[in-house]
């Protein structure tokens, strides 16, 4: 049996590890992102401004610097034709998540570069 130090312990290195993971989620009726989706894009949130944005289209995105929100949209959602790779570093180098149709992802603060996949395998560079 734990002991009660021990039990918030493991909570705190629990609740510090969920938060800097991202958390994907299916969207459903009560979809948690703040935009609405439109068909074919991706579509992010940014807390701190409360602005929503969509991308559209097919089209690799190797920098969202060009646009304005390199490291700033944290909730996004995969309304496309395929599954999308979400990667914090430009040119879809780094870390990254593979968010599949459908589904949903908080990553607060860290999307540098997407594209789109057929499959489930994130590229290298884009």
């Amino acid at each position: 049996m734990l002991g009660h130090g021990k039990m918030l312990f493991l909570f705190a290195v629990s609740a510090a590890l969920a938060a800097a993971s991202p958390i994907l989620g299916r969207s459903a009726s009560a979809d948690p992102l703040q935009c609405l989706a439109e068909r074919g894009s991706l579509r992010f949130f940014d807390f701190e401004t409360n602005v929503c944005g969509h991308i559209l289209g097919s089209n690799d995105n190797p920098d969202w610097g060009v646009f304005g929100w390199s490291d700033r949209a944290d909730q996004f959602g995969n309304d496309g034709l395929e599954n999308l790779c979400l990667h914090d570093g430009t040119h879809c180098r780094g870390t990254h998540v593979l968010l599949p149709i459908g589904f949903t992802v908080d990553w607060r603060n860290t999307v540098s570069s997407s594209a789109w996949v057929a499959g489930n395998s994130c590229p290298a560079s884009c």
